[in-house]
Protein backbone atom coordinates (compact mmCIF):
# COMPACT_ATOMS: atom_id res chain seq x y z
CA UNK A 1 0.00 0.00 0.00
CA UNK A 2 2.57 2.61 0.88
CA UNK A 3 4.66 1.16 -2.23
CA UNK A 4 1.65 2.39 -4.40
CA UNK A 5 1.51 5.66 -2.61
CA UNK A 6 5.01 5.99 -3.18
CA UNK A 7 4.72 5.75 -6.85
CA UNK A 8 2.30 7.61 -7.58
CA UNK A 9 3.97 10.66 -5.67
CA UNK A 10 6.88 9.79 -8.18
CA UNK A 11 4.73 9.84 -11.51
CA UNK A 12 2.97 13.43 -9.78
CA UNK A 13 6.99 14.90 -9.39
CA UNK A 14 7.67 13.06 -13.16
CA UNK A 15 4.74 14.62 -14.93
CA UNK A 16 5.73 18.46 -15.30
CA UNK A 17 9.00 17.47 -17.13
CA UNK A 18 6.75 15.15 -19.07
CA UNK A 19 4.46 18.20 -19.88
CA UNK A 20 7.49 21.04 -20.01
CA UNK A 21 8.79 18.10 -23.31
CA UNK A 22 5.67 18.34 -24.75
CA UNK A 23 5.61 22.07 -24.64
CA UNK A 24 9.08 22.93 -26.19
CA UNK A 25 8.65 23.04 -30.05
CA UNK A 26 9.60 20.28 -32.08
CA UNK A 27 12.71 20.37 -33.36
CA UNK A 28 14.93 18.53 -35.98
CA UNK A 29 16.58 15.36 -35.35
CA UNK A 30 19.92 17.03 -35.60
CA UNK A 31 18.43 19.94 -33.19
CA UNK A 32 16.92 17.36 -30.44
CA UNK A 33 19.96 17.82 -28.46
CA UNK A 34 20.31 21.54 -28.53
CA UNK A 35 18.55 23.95 -25.87
CA UNK A 36 18.23 27.16 -25.56
CA UNK A 37 19.85 29.12 -22.23
CA UNK A 38 16.35 29.42 -20.92
CA UNK A 39 15.07 25.63 -21.71
CA UNK A 40 18.32 24.90 -19.55
CA UNK A 41 17.32 27.01 -16.85
CA UNK A 42 13.91 25.69 -16.92
CA UNK A 43 14.69 21.82 -17.13
CA UNK A 44 17.24 22.66 -13.62
CA UNK A 45 14.75 24.81 -12.12
CA UNK A 46 12.37 21.27 -12.42
CA UNK A 47 15.46 19.00 -11.36
CA UNK A 48 15.88 21.04 -8.42
CA UNK A 49 12.30 21.35 -7.49
CA UNK A 50 12.35 17.46 -7.97
CA UNK A 51 15.43 16.85 -6.35
CA UNK A 52 13.69 18.98 -3.48
CA UNK A 53 10.69 17.04 -3.67
CA UNK A 54 12.29 13.39 -3.69
CA UNK A 55 14.77 14.86 -0.57
CA UNK A 56 11.35 15.73 1.06
CA UNK A 57 9.72 12.53 0.37
CA UNK A 58 12.80 10.83 1.44
CA UNK A 59 12.31 12.97 4.93
CA UNK A 60 8.86 12.04 4.94
CA UNK A 61 9.74 8.44 4.51
CA UNK A 62 11.86 8.30 7.09
CA UNK A 63 9.36 9.86 9.46
CA UNK A 64 7.13 7.62 8.17
CA UNK A 65 9.22 4.62 8.94
CA UNK A 66 10.30 6.34 12.42
CA UNK A 67 6.34 6.50 12.87
CA UNK A 68 5.60 2.55 11.88
CA UNK A 69 8.51 1.74 14.45
CA UNK A 70 6.88 3.56 17.19
CA UNK A 71 3.89 2.73 16.43
CA UNK A 72 5.01 -1.26 16.30
CA UNK A 73 6.96 -0.50 19.69
CA UNK A 74 3.46 1.00 21.43
CA UNK A 75 1.64 -1.48 19.41
CA UNK A 76 4.18 -3.71 21.33
CA UNK A 77 3.94 -2.32 24.80
CA UNK A 78 -0.31 -2.32 24.38
CA UNK A 79 0.18 -5.95 23.98
CA UNK A 80 2.16 -6.34 26.68
CA UNK A 81 0.07 -4.36 28.85
CA UNK A 82 -3.36 -6.15 27.58
CA UNK A 83 -1.20 -9.92 28.27
CA UNK A 84 -0.25 -7.89 31.72
CA UNK A 85 -3.94 -6.50 32.10
CA UNK A 86 -5.45 -10.19 30.61
CA UNK A 87 -2.84 -11.95 33.43
CA UNK A 88 -4.38 -10.01 36.25
CA UNK A 89 -7.63 -10.28 35.14
CA UNK A 90 -7.30 -14.18 35.19
CA UNK A 91 -5.74 -13.85 38.57
CA UNK A 92 -8.37 -11.91 40.16
CA UNK A 93 -10.96 -13.73 38.47
CA UNK A 94 -9.04 -17.22 40.35
CA UNK A 95 -9.24 -14.91 43.35
CA UNK A 96 -13.29 -14.41 43.14
CA UNK A 97 -14.09 -17.69 41.99
CA UNK A 98 -11.56 -18.91 45.35
CA UNK A 99 -13.43 -16.53 47.55
CA UNK A 100 -16.68 -17.46 46.41
CA UNK A 101 -16.11 -20.96 47.15
CA UNK A 102 -14.95 -19.67 50.60
CA UNK A 103 -18.30 -17.69 51.00
CA UNK A 104 -20.46 -20.42 50.30
CA UNK A 105 -18.33 -22.89 52.72
CA UNK A 106 -19.08 -20.43 55.29
CA UNK A 107 -23.04 -19.66 54.42
CA UNK A 108 -22.65 -23.36 54.53
CA UNK A 109 -21.17 -23.45 57.86
CA UNK A 110 -22.99 -20.89 59.52
CA UNK A 111 -26.18 -22.34 58.45
CA UNK A 112 -24.93 -26.22 60.34
CA UNK A 113 -24.13 -24.17 63.12
CA UNK A 114 -27.52 -22.23 63.40
CA UNK A 115 -29.27 -25.83 63.18
CA UNK A 116 -26.49 -26.96 65.75
CA UNK A 117 -27.48 -24.10 67.90
CA UNK A 118 -31.35 -24.94 67.16
CA UNK A 119 -30.33 -28.51 68.39
CA UNK A 120 -28.64 -27.42 71.44
CA UNK A 121 -31.33 -25.47 72.26
CA UNK A 122 -33.91 -28.46 72.10
CA UNK A 123 -31.61 -30.43 73.91
CA UNK A 124 -30.67 -27.95 76.35
CA UNK A 125 -34.24 -27.55 77.50
CA UNK A 126 -35.35 -30.77 77.32
CA UNK A 127 -32.35 -31.69 80.19
CA UNK A 128 -33.73 -28.54 82.31
CA UNK A 129 -37.14 -30.27 81.66
CA UNK A 130 -35.93 -33.67 82.87
CA UNK A 131 -33.87 -31.53 85.92
CA UNK A 132 -37.24 -30.03 87.28
CA UNK A 133 -38.83 -33.83 87.10
CA UNK A 134 -35.73 -34.63 88.79
CA UNK A 135 -36.17 -32.57 91.23
CA UNK A 136 -39.95 -32.78 91.80
CA UNK A 137 -38.69 -36.35 92.46
CA UNK A 138 -35.85 -35.38 95.02
CA UNK A 139 -38.37 -33.76 96.96
CA UNK A 140 -40.91 -36.36 96.76
CA UNK A 141 -38.52 -39.00 97.63
CA UNK A 142 -37.20 -36.69 100.37
CA UNK A 143 -40.67 -36.34 101.70
CA UNK A 144 -41.18 -40.04 101.36
CA UNK A 145 -37.91 -41.01 103.27
CA UNK A 146 -38.69 -38.08 106.39
CA UNK A 147 -42.12 -40.06 106.46
CA UNK A 148 -40.24 -43.55 106.77
CA UNK A 149 -37.72 -41.74 108.93
CA UNK A 150 -40.07 -40.84 111.69
CA UNK A 151 -41.92 -44.15 111.11
CA UNK A 152 -38.94 -46.17 111.72
CA UNK A 153 -38.01 -43.98 115.11
CA UNK A 154 -41.92 -44.09 115.98
CA UNK A 155 -40.91 -48.58 115.20
CA UNK A 156 -37.87 -48.44 117.16
CA UNK A 157 -38.92 -46.84 120.15
CA UNK A 158 -42.26 -49.68 120.20
CA UNK A 159 -39.74 -52.36 119.72
CA UNK A 160 -37.53 -50.67 122.79
CA UNK A 161 -40.69 -50.88 125.03
CA UNK A 162 -41.60 -54.46 123.73
CA UNK A 163 -38.22 -55.58 124.54
CA UNK A 164 -38.36 -54.00 127.86
CA UNK A 165 -41.54 -55.47 128.40
CA UNK A 166 -40.47 -58.45 126.79
CA UNK A 167 -37.49 -58.38 129.35
CA UNK A 168 -39.77 -57.87 132.10
CA UNK A 169 -42.20 -61.02 131.31
CA UNK A 170 -38.80 -62.98 130.92
CA UNK A 171 -38.02 -62.10 134.75
CA UNK A 172 -41.18 -62.81 136.06
CA UNK A 173 -41.72 -66.15 133.92
CA UNK A 174 -38.04 -66.83 135.90
CA UNK A 175 -39.40 -66.09 138.63
CA UNK A 176 -42.89 -68.20 138.61
CA UNK A 177 -40.67 -70.71 137.16
CA UNK A 178 -38.54 -70.94 139.93
CA UNK A 179 -41.29 -71.13 142.52
CA UNK A 180 -43.55 -73.54 140.77
CA UNK A 181 -40.13 -75.64 140.76
CA UNK A 182 -39.51 -75.18 144.55
CA UNK A 183 -43.35 -75.80 145.11
CA UNK A 184 -43.31 -79.20 143.15
CA UNK A 185 -39.43 -80.16 144.81
CA UNK A 186 -41.37 -79.51 148.49
CA UNK A 187 -44.56 -81.69 146.80
CA UNK A 188 -42.40 -84.52 145.96
CA UNK A 189 -40.44 -84.52 149.75
CA UNK A 190 -43.56 -84.21 151.73
CA UNK A 191 -45.30 -87.23 149.51
CA UNK A 192 -41.93 -89.73 151.04
CA UNK A 193 -42.10 -88.30 154.25
CA UNK A 194 -40.11 -85.16 154.72
CA UNK A 195 -41.25 -83.24 157.03
CA UNK A 196 -42.33 -79.35 156.91
CA UNK A 197 -39.38 -78.80 159.64
CA UNK A 198 -36.76 -81.00 157.75
CA UNK A 199 -38.00 -78.24 154.33
CA UNK A 200 -37.20 -75.43 155.92
CA UNK A 201 -41.00 -73.87 156.47
CA UNK A 202 -41.99 -71.51 158.56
Amino acid sequence: MKCRKLLGIILLLVSPVCLLAQELPELSLENSYILSESQKQQLLQLLQNLSDKIKSLQATLEQSKQDLIDAQAQLQVSKDQYNSLMGKYRTLEQSWNQLSQTLDKLQQDSQTLAQSYQDLVVQYQDLVNQFMVLQDQFLQLQQEYSRLLASYQEQTASLSKLQASFTDYQAQVRRAQSRSIVFEIATILLGIGWGLDALGVF
